[in-house]
């Protein structure tokens, strides 16, 4: 098995600057001219630091991975700035500069490793990860902010990234294959395997229509600010631009709806409503909408195999390991989906029609020779049917109410033969006792839900 030595050498992006709060507090004084208390805030592979001066102002102080370059921190610095201008005021971290007027400074640690800093104004919020309820109308709003957000991004001057990000979508394929390894369930480890095949086999055939752009990448639910707000829809805001990339326009809703569906009873229907709301400000191209859902899948198993090595490699860091096991559930959950029913799920949200071939059908069944046969021998008629009242308080549901499946088939058979019927209806949007049973509970994105009205027409024949 690897050691924590070779994971050391294995990628320089992975080596976490070494500072102490203590030195942060006259770095700080030296470079701001600030007086601020500090506290170390987790972390990846950078260091951040919440300072907080004397009259009560907060900041942000990130000590950029030796592996930055000024390019690509610069870059970060145009994104902060494009994208605040969409946003309401302290929604997205403003950049404070140094004494010499300069966004990004120098320093050195005691090892004399050189990083670069940065200064932000703190963005107050409850991280998403905390917040309930996350209802469709949050999973939209959440959405319509990536999409602002992704549109933003786009007034970036393009530029080719000046190293490989372990979080890229257009490297997936290669970042897995390194460090699944790590990962030491040998069934989780098969399934991002499985997953990783799927994604390949679909990616194959769109990828070379798939539009390229600056993303942030990183919208998970510990990036995402919430504000609540008593009439309407709370306020979000978003931090930590620092694995923005440039790659597939698509993996931005991807990375959004992978964290946004993590601990919810229904995820497909979470991941819709966010799309939903990302199309409408930045539209996806049906070519993106295909390969979405590979996507998701591809991020959590990037989360999983990621996480498992960084977790190697800093066990004590609890931030690593925060979202593990809801990653690993949802993969377990979503094994079972049909490709294809979720691809049109995201068509329909994105307005697109559903199904590709829903014309063609239409085209096909309007033909001459196309007969469609009747399920029923006999047509219904007033002679030969009789309407059931199936309604809360009806003496009928009264009566069936206590009688198992096999007992209430039969008094219907007798009903029948008692009204010389051949098929008895049972009525459209009528509220009905049966469904206080326990098996027509639903946990839905509101909460606990149970179905009252029913919505379609019995046939008893």
């Amino acid at each position: 098995m690897n050691t924590v030595s070779t994971i050391n050498e294995s990628l320089p992006e992975t080596e976490r600057p070494a500072f102490s709060e203590n030195e942060i507090i006259p770095l700080l004084k030296e470079q701001y001219d600030l007086c601020c208390t500090v506290k170390e805030l987790p972390g990846e592979r950078d260091r951040n630091y919440l300072a907080q001066d004397k009259i009560g102002n907060l900041y942000v102080l990130k000590i950029s991975n030796a592996s930055e370059s000024l390019d690509y921190l610069e870059t970060q610095n145009q994104a902060l700035e494009c994208t605040a201008k969409l946003f309401d005021h302290g929604r997205i971290p403003s950049v404070i500069p140094d004494i010499n007027g300069e966004s990004l400074s120098r320093t050195c640690s005691t090892s004399n490793s050189s990083h670069w800093t940065r200064l932000v104004k703190f963005v107050d919020g409850i991280p998403m990860a905390q917040y309930r309820p996350h209802t469709k109308e949050f999973l939209h709003e959440l959405g319509l902010m990536c999409g602002t957000v992704t549109k933003a991004l786009q007034e970036i001057p393009m530029q080719p990234p000046v190293r490989r990000h372990l979080w890229e979508m257009h490297n997936a394929k290669e970042t897995l294959q390194q460090y699944i390894q790590w990962i030491d369930d040998r069934k989780m480890r098969s399934l991002v395997s499985h997953f990783l095949d799927l994604y390949n086999d679909l990616l194959t055939p769109v990828e070379q229509g798939l539009r390229r752009g600056w993303i942030h990448n990183d919208c998970n639910d510990y990036n995402v600010l919430v504000i609540p707000n008593l009439h309407g829809t709370p306020s979000l805001g978003l931090i930590d631009f620092g694995d923005m990339t440039h790659s597939y326009l698509a993996a931005e809703p991807a990375a959004a709806c992978a964290y946004a569906m993590l601990n919810k009873a229904e995820p497909l229907e979470a991941a819709v409503h966010l799309i939903s709301g990302f199309h409408k400000k930045f539209p996806l191209e049906e070519k993106e909408v295909e390969i979405l859902y590979p996507m998701i899948l591809i991020r959590l198993c990037l989360s999983v195999t990621l996480g498992a090595f960084q977790q190697q490699k800093e066990p004590d860091n609890e931030y690593l390991g925060i979202s593990q096991e809801p990653v690993r559930k949802l993969l377990e959950n979503l094994q079972d989906n049909n490709v294809r029913y979720v691809h049109h799920l995201f068509r329909g949200a994105c307005n697109y029609e559903p199904s590709k071939k829903a014309d063609e059908f239409r085209k096909w069944q309007k033909k001459p020779e196309i007969n469609f046969h009747s399920l029923l021998k006999d047509s219904l008629t007033r002679k030969n049917t009789i309407v059931l009242d199936l309604s809360t308080g009806s003496p009928l549901s009264a009566k069936l109410q206590w009688m198992s499946v096999d007992e209430q088939q039969n008094y219907l058979d007798l009903l029948l033969q008692e009204k010389k019927a051949q098929t008895a209806v049972g009525k459209y949007s009528e509220v009905r006792s049966i469904y206080s049973a326990e098996q027509f509970c639903h946990n839905s994105l509101e909460g606990d839900e149970k179905r009252t009205i029913h919505l379609g027409i019995d046939i008893f024949a």
